[in-house]
């Protein structure tokens, strides 16, 4: 679904009303309430929402994007992607 949706967003040749609809789906922006929260709990690391909010999507779309080309990669645990928002106690340096 991930691979799909973004091929319709940028496809010429879909009609403009369903790329709208498909572009109009903001992942980003549906998180970040969730971020917020979880920075307010301390569950996840300070930093921008957004950014942050970004940057999970951006690994989920990537990850999905490389499985439906490379099926026989497996796939990260869940735990891996929520870790990247987890606010550790040590700073990686």
């Amino acid at each position: 679904m991930f691979v799909f949706m973004g091929n319709v967003v940028q496809a010429e040749d879909i009609p403009e009303k369903l790329r709208k609809l498909a572009a109009s789906v903001d992942t980003i922006a549906f998180c970040q309430n969730w971020v917020e929260a979880g920075q307010k709990d301390g569950s996840i690391r300070k930093g921008d929402v957004m950014a942050l909010s970004n940057m999970y999507w951006c690994a989920i779309h990537g990850i999905m994007g490389q499985y439906a080309l490379r099926p026989e990669i497996p796939l990260p645990e869940p735990i891996w992607l929520a870790g990247m928002l987890q606010n550790d106690k040590e700073p990686i340096h």
